[in-house]
């Protein structure tokens, strides 16, 4: 007969399978269990076979056994990190998810590495192991995985954040594996990450000066003006994130080893050379991502983003440009924030009404300027240099003077309100007027502009009430006249006149 005592609790370390017996120390053993698996290369080589607390509470230390068969696996130098269950971690950038295998989402694991090194000793029995949050950490952020590079092409990416790209993630090239993210530090200068690639060398022939790469981590999703749009790569990119490239067309030169590229925020900028720029503008601009930017009426790019940049109210906007507009981007090219405006004239720009607003742009005189990205949105639309005499009106106020008001000489119209902005003073009034080419030869030197806008009325006691204005059409969207008295010489190109309140 035999008698056993019973114990009240499970012992630290249960008896398991054959093997090398070692012990890893953890801040925290999270959802490990007796029996959740080791694996190495997501194989299991062994088992969890017990835990318990020490350094008074602050440590967990796992008894593990590596299985006889494996055990030349482990080295002296090897090193592990929780796979256990689904690791979240969320933060402004969005969602990443990490896992193992099936078995260690549901019963929790432990996997582990040996890093490359020339004089690599077998693991001890009882050897103690630290036990790391996670792969990217066990390998400092992939420095330390060198095995198997023989023949493999290291490159750089550089980009302005990492997303949720990390070490071992997938190198897509048309969907196909083709290499692994090797590791990832900032910049010398702190404002980039540069991230490095190992491409393997069945594949290697593929990367070259036409290359371009693009994030394809999870799942990128916008919705904008322009409906919803979703893209992801795989699978494996949306849980592990990844990278894809693929090629420009015509043949280009081989990469060298350690080559840098740029890593774009996704495939739209990346393959087709989109062109992205910053344009801020001040307060009272609205614009949403989506909204169009036109040159000429003609769609030339789209808003990616739209921030706030101070209390003040005023906004900066990513936009990105089509390939065929990036003379757009160069010093001397304006823009400006179009939207509808109903008054009694009628609606202008009315199609901001069903599409939102959206920017105007114009493009410098020299359309081979200094390329430029950073640029200063303006409020309004600017003066329009059209055929005939263009003139400039100096005044106090605008009053009721709008771009496309008619200008008037003896009652019929001769040209129109262009444009206008303050003066450099600040205390005045620029107003553009174009005199179409055929009428051009009557303003003179002395001429006289004053405003039609509005009513006039003039109130006196014996006279009585008397109301004054032009037409219907400056009554409703102002107006300017002027008169040339007999005698005057010809003027120049660009004259200045000073706009009068009334008729002289």
């Amino acid at each position: 007969m035999f008698r056993f005592i019973a114990l009240n609790t499970p012992p630290a370390k249960r008896p398991g399978i054959p093997g090398l017996d070692i012990q890893i120390i953890a801040d925290q053993l999270g959802s490990l269990d007796f029996g959740s698996p080791v694996l190495y290369r997501q194989v299991p080589v062994g088992e969890v076979r017990g835990y318990e607390l020490i350094e008074q509470g602050k440590k967990v230390l796992i008894h593990a056994t590596i299985a006889k068969e494996h055990s030349q696996l482990l080295k002296s130098n090897s090193r592990f990190w929780n796979i256990s269950g689904v690791q979240v971690a969320a933060d402004l950038d969005g969602v990443k998810l990490d896992t193992g295998s099936l078995t260690s989402v549901i019963k929790g694991g432990i996997s582990f590495f040996t890093p490359d090194i020339k004089e690599k000793q077998d693991a001890t029995p009882n050897q103690q192991f630290h036990l790391y949050k996670d792969f990217d950490t066990a390998s400092q952020q992939g420095k330390l995985i060198y095995s198997n590079q023989a023949g493999k092409l290291q490159i750089r990416l550089v980009s302005e954040q990492l997303g949720s790209v990390k070490a071992g993630s997938p190198v897509l090239y048309r969907q196909l594996p083709v290499g692994k993210v090797h590791g990832y530090r900032l910049s010398e200068d702190g404002q980039n990450v540069e991230v490095q690639l190992l491409i393997d060398k069945a594949y290697r022939h593929l990367v070259t000066s036409k290359s371009r790469f693009w994030n394809a981590s999870g799942i990128h999703a916008k919705l904008d003006l322009s409906g919803l749009t979703l893209q992801t790569e795989s699978i494996d990119t949306i849980v592990r994130g990844g990278i894809a490239f693929d090629n420009k067309p015509g043949k280009g030169k081989a990469a060298k080893f350690n080559q840098r590229f740029t890593l774009h925020p996704n495939k739209q900028e990346g393959l087709y050379d989109a062109l992205a720029i910053r344009i801020s503008f001040p307060a009272g601009n609205t614009l949403e991502p989506g909204a169009e930017l036109r040159f000429q009426g003609l769609k030339m790019g789209r808003v990616d983003t739209v921030r706030l940049l101070d209390a003040s109210g005023r906004i900066e906007a990513r936009v990105i440009i089509d390939q065929q507009a990036e003379f757009l981007a160069r010093e001397g090219s304006r823009f400006w924030v179009a939207s509808s405006q109903i008054s009694l004239s009628g609606i202008k720009n009315p199609e901001a009404l069903l599409s939102g607003n959206y920017i105007v742009a114009s493009a410098g005189k020299n359309l081979k300027a200094p390329r430029k990205t950073q640029f200063k949105g303006i409020n309004n639309a600017p003066a329009v240099s059209l055929p005939g005499l263009n003139v400039t009106l100096t005044s106090p106020a605008l009053d009721s003077v709008e771009t496309g008001s008619p200008v008037y000489y003896r009652g019929l119209k001769v040209g129109q309100i262009t444009g206008f902005e303050l003066g450099e003073d600040l205390q005045s009034v620029e107003i553009y007027a174009n005199i179409q080419p055929k009428y051009s030869k009557l303003v003179k030197v002395n001429s006289r502009f004053w405003n039609l806008s509005g009513i006039s009325a003039d109130f006196g006691l014996f006279s009585g009430l008397e109301i004054e204005t032009s037409t219907l059409d400056t009554l409703v969207s102002g107006g300017i006249a002027f008169d040339s008295p007999a005698g005057s010489g010809t003027v120049g190109p660009q004259p200045r006149f000073r706009l009068l309140k009334d008729a002289p």
